[in-house]
């Protein structure tokens, strides 16, 4: 009925196009109030009578529309498809009615997408595919003419300079050894570069005075709270036990602070030894050695 439907639509379209008619379809009227009113059957109907009719390009974009959403709310799904396929051919650009429900309209983009690309390639198969004309062939005769002609020959690379090597005796040299002058005793040389293995014992003295420094501090800042709190106790025992804890914790400081100063005395003290100390004693007893001349 479908394949019938569609020669009727074709055989009407051309006589639209060669015979343009004035007066409407009253079938596809029909078909529209009939869907309006749900009566879909009796929709289906009217648009199988509406090719008799000689309509124009709008009219049988309309009966394809209108065929395919009674299809659809028939349960004729694959029918509605077809249908819409062929709206789609009528025209590329065409869209349902407003107010159409979400799902026929996916269903109508579908089958528009799908559409479209067919039409695409069926059009670029029918595009005429452009030969590219070959060269002539050369006859007999010019191809021994060409095959007799001498080739040019390839231009030979310049050759290469030879380059010239200079054989180096290979004479082994005894270095020279040279001893390292120092100074007369008691005479003083500059300081070398600052080293961690030669300043190791000021630098450990300077950290226990540090360190001991802080600890003081911390035991006289503590002695201190304590001695306020004993003048500020309301009773006697309080007091007492508090007072002994601030002395205490006051000769801590002092014993604490009296280390600090030794051990930074001490690092002073070494520090300067070991930068009045001659060179011989820092390891430049050795005697230089002057690279081999070549």
């Amino acid at each position: 009925m479908v394949r019938s439907l569609k020669a009727a639509l074709l055989l009407a379209a051309t006589s639209a196009l060669a015979q343009p008619q004035d007066d409407p379809n009253p079938y596809l009227a029909q078909a529209k109030a009939f869907y309006k009113s749900l009566e879909f059957e009796k929709c289906s109907q009217r648009l199988e009578m509406a090719p008799q009719w000689k309509n124009s390009r709008a009219e049988m974009l309309e009966i394809e529309i209108y065929a395919g959403l009674c299809h659809y709310a028939l349960g004729h799904v694959k029918d509605a498809e077809e249908h819409f396929q062929l709206a789609v051919h009528i025209d590329p650009e065409a869209e349902l009615p407003p107010y159409t429900s979400p799902k026929i309209v996916e269903l109508f983009s579908v089958v528009k997408k799908r559409t479209l690309k067919q039409r695409e390639r069926a059009e670029a198969k029918a595009e005429p595919k452009v030969e590219v004309e070959k060269p002539p062939e050369k006859r007999e005769g010019e191809r021994r003419e060409s095959e007799h002609e001498p080739k040019a020959e390839k231009p030979e690379p310049p050759p290469e300079k030879e380059k010239k090597v200079i054989a180096r005796a290979d004479v082994p040299t005894r270095p020279r050894l040279v001893p390292k002058k120092t100074p007369p005793d008691g005479q003083l040389t500059q300081p070398g570069p600052f080293s961690l293995e030669h300043h190791a014992i000021p630098l450990a003295l300077g950290g226990v005075a540090v360190v001991a420094a802080g600890a003081g501090s911390y035991f006289g800042v503590r002695a201190r709270a304590l001695a306020n709190e004993a003048n500020a106790a309301h009773f006697e025992s309080d007091a007492i036990r508090l007072g002994e804890q601030a002395r205490m914790n006051a000769r801590t400081a002092n014993v604490v602070f009296g280390i600090a100063a030794a051990a930074a005395v001490g690092a002073v003290a070494t520090w300067l030894l070991d930068v009045k100390l001659p060179a011989g004693r820092s390891g430049g007893d050795l005697p230089d050695v002057p690279p081999p001349k070549e």
